[in-house]
């Protein structure tokens, strides 16, 4: 039998068609998250861990990044750009949180020059080791890794560093809870306010929200 000058299995063949194509788009969409907002990647002890640009970086066997490299920018004081099997990724340093300078739309906080200046001299051009948590998450909602990151084989993170002294505070992301090293971090953090070390002094005295 004939339909408009096609055959009957014309149509049931382009049926067929469209409703795959539907399919595979559904299918996309719920893998990428579709207009969601972006999340964490999800780890993998066999593959690693894959960024939205598709690029993948290991994992030791609890599931943490754990990755060596280079800086080739910092960002601010927080925030560093890493060069490592020939590509860049961004890195957030995991468990502190420097004032802004370079957030858009948002005014220069207080101390945040400084912290930045600080963070370019501990790890500008410097050989770095990117150490994850598998308490946290691999990377944070920006897709930049979150990392602890020691210089040439340091015992102490810069992370813990700049908590110590005085250049940022300690950051536990809600979702996630405590990170392994929230304790010491704290204890760097009292030792920092107790001693009005940088932004804990004058001017800021704890208040970095507060534009310079």
């Amino acid at each position: 039998m004939r339909w408009h000058g096609r055959p009957r299995w014309w149509y049931w063949a382009a049926g067929l068609t469209l409703a795959a194509v539907v399919l595979i788009g559904a299918l996309g969409r719920d893998r990428t998250g579709g207009d969601a907002a972006p999340t964490a990647v999800t780890r993998s002890t066999a593959d690693g861990a894959t960024g939205r640009d598709g690029q993948t970086v290991p994992l030791d066997a609890d599931g943490a990044v754990d990755l060596t490299g280079r800086v080739v920018r910092v960002i601010d004081g927080d925030t560093i750009r890493v060069e490592s099997r020939g590509f860049e990724t961004s890195v957030r340093l995991l468990g502190i949180d420097a004032p802004e300078t370079r957030k858009p739309g948002a005014p220069v906080q207080c101390f945040g020059p400084e912290a930045s200046r600080r963070a370019r001299t501990l790890l500008s051009g410097k050989r770095v080791r990117l150490i994850g948590d598998p308490t946290q998450d691999t990377r944070d909602r920006f897709d930049r890794l979150l990392a602890y990151v020691h210089v040439d084989g340091a015992a102490q993170s810069v992370n813990h560093q700049l908590v110590d002294g005085g250049f940022a505070r300690v950051y536990v992301y809600t979702p996630s809870g405590p990170f392994r090293h929230t304790s010491s971090f704290r204890a760097a953090e009292s030792r920092a306010r107790t001693a009005r070390r940088g932004l804990w002094g004058d001017p800021c005295r704890g208040e970095t929200t507060a534009p310079r």
